[in-house]
């Protein structure tokens, strides 16, 4: 069946009218550029000014204007601090590799919970493990759901884990992708009232776009433009906040690609984009991503509208766990400074525990109803900004009654 609710944003956004004018444009003027020239004056300047014969051909491109004022944009979006470095690549899992190693070469002992991505973790542990160091993980996922922990009381047991167990660095979730808000500012403040840590990691893939993400904490930010921002083609971000670390990070970087370790194409292009010339030989790059992660941040620009969509995803998502009673799912929501706009829900019937997540999945499809389902019959769903429509709230609990 077609999909008629998409709760599943934070799997994949969907694309806005601007994004995908951007894209139907760029197909267009590669059809007509290909690796032209102008076209590589049109990747360093962008469109200009109105009069700017690309802009005029092809307006869905208007929103790129030279890579320096994309990044100031998206720094504006997040509200990255003046002096904020910004790195773009195809595949996030380099800049996951390149945060890896940095974390590994700066701490000793690294501080992570329950709650963060599983591929991250594994790239993470591989990286602390190859130079030697440790890896903390502390479960919270529990105490979280049972406990009913607030933001502060996480706070304070993550201080007392990475205090008694001697950390010196943190790699957390700013939203895990469980929907879970993690309180790394006031982590970071308990922390710093001794010694701060030396290195701090903030995975904000389910953050920007979704709720206010937390750079003014970390060192590294590590984000993507397909989720909530619905750019469409999947890019990596990774923002370097804070000038204290920078000159670090950039050591790191450029050890890495001349070892060859970093290799992702738009990663190294958009770096060669900054100097004078481009390389002659190298890899052949996608560009679509640039040009759909500047009209889904143009898309986005007003942050005040952003605190207005969370505010409205987050009392989608109390109505809608109000309205399971009695459907054989119940909602799992922690404390209310913990949520964000995602809710996860888990069936309470063992047979629909038991069953394979992509059976689940396919049965909320067939009632129109696109959502994410992992083992355990667990149902992770992304709120819209707008209220629900008249119907949907029954359409949900129909189908949560039918998957039971």
């Amino acid at each position: 069946m077609p999909t008629q609710l998409y709760l599943d944003t934070a799997r994949l956004g969907l694309m806005g009218p601007r994004v995908q004018g951007a894209c139907r444009d760029f197909a267009r003027f590669c059809g007509d550029e290909g690796a032209s020239a102008a076209a590589e004056r049109f990747l360093r300047r962008g469109a200009e000014d109105r009069s700017d014969e690309v802009r005029v051909r092809y307006p869905g491109l208007a929103d790129w204007r030279g890579l320096e004022a994309f990044e100031r944009s998206l720094c504006d979006l997040v509200a990255a601090p003046p002096g904020a470095q910004v790195l773009t690549a195809q595949r996030s899992a380099q800049l996951m590799r390149l945060t890896a190693r940095a974390i590994a070469l700066r701490c000793g002992r690294v501080l992570y919970t329950d709650l963060e991505w599983p591929g991250y973790v594994a790239i993470l542990l591989s990286g602390l493990q190859r130079l030697g160091r440790e890896a903390i993980r502390v479960p919270v996922r529990q105490a979280i759901l049972q406990d009913g922990l607030s933001a502060e009381d996480l706070a304070r047991m993550l201080a007392e884990h990475y205090r008694r167990r001697g950390c010196d660095g943190l790699f957390l979730s700013d939203v895990s992708f469980e929907g879970f808000r993690l309180p790394a500012r006031g982590l970071v403040e308990i922390l710093s009232h001794r010694e701060p840590p030396r290195l701090v990691v903030l995975d904000g893939a389910q953050a920007i776009a979704h709720t206010p993400p937390d750079l003014g904490s970390c060192d590294i930010y590590l984000a993507g433009c397909h989720k909530w921002l619905g750019a469409g083609n999947p890019t990596g971000l990774a923002l370097w906040p804070r000038r204290r670390s920078q000159g670090f990070l950039r050591t790191t970087y450029d050890q890495m690609v001349a070892t060859g370790e970093l290799d992702d194409p738009l990663l190294l292009f958009t770096r060669q984009l900054q100097g004078e010339a481009l390389e002659s030989f190298g890899e052949t790059v996608g560009l679509a991503g640039l040009f759909s992660c500047a009209a889904a941040v143009t898309e986005h620009g007003d942050r005040d509208e952003g605190r207005l969509r969370l505010e409205a995803r987050v009392a989608n998502a109390r109505a809608l766990a109000a309205a399971m009673a009695g459907t054989g799912w119940r909602p799992l929501s922690p404390a209310p400074s913990l949520r964000s706009g995602i809710l996860l829900a888990q069936a309470e019937g063992p047979e629909v525990r038991s069953a394979p997540p992509g059976r689940i999945r396919a049965a909320f499809q067939r009632r129109g109803i696109a959502l994410t389902t992992y083992d355990g019959g667990l149902a992770r769903l992304s709120m819209p900004a707008a209220p629900w429509e008249a119907d949907a709230l029954d359409r949900i609990r129909s189908g949560f009654q039918l998957c039971c």
